[in-house]
């Protein structure tokens, strides 16, 4: 059996919520993992994470995504929190954003480029730490 790597799981979760109501899958999510949960499921509930703040960021038109200190935020959209989570979950989440956009091990920036609707949406990504610890994704302009 070959492994989907992690980038793909993205792009098959951002497949999967495009036309999704994005509060109640966010709802749905957190309600099952507020405690530590197995490693594999931790992974998937990162991604599905992921996914729906992207998805939300590009929705409310934010300029960025920040994940700092407990919380998501959606910087520049009328909406900026997105949720508080549970600190295994967000602690993933930003493992899973530096692990896919090479952030992490002295490297400060990255990239992530996914395909949403036949298009390609481009998200730079870039570590926090003069404002707590943290990871912040930028979004294009549509």
């Amino acid at each position: 059996m070959i492994e989907r790597n992690i980038h793909q799981r993205l792009q098959e979760y951002l497949d999967c919520y495009v036309d999704a109501d994005l509060e109640d899958e966010l709802h749905k999510l957190l309600s099952g993992v507020r405690e530590p949960v197995e490693r594999e499921d931790e992974t998937e509930a990162a991604l599905k994470t992921i996914a729906i703040a992207v998805l939300a960021g590009i929705e409310r038109r934010a300029e960025r995504i920040s994940l700092l200190e407990g919380r998501i935020s959606l910087v520049g959209a009328e909406w900026g929190l997105l949720a508080t989570f549970p600190p295994h979950l967000l602690k993933a989440s930003m493992d899973l954003v530096g692990q896919i956009s090479g952030v992490g091990d002295g490297k400060k920036e990255g990239r992530i480029s996914l395909g949403l609707r036949g298009g390609e949406v481009a998200l730079s990504v870039e570590r926090r730490e003069e404002e707590g610890a943290g990871l912040v994704m930028g979004l294009p302009s549509f």
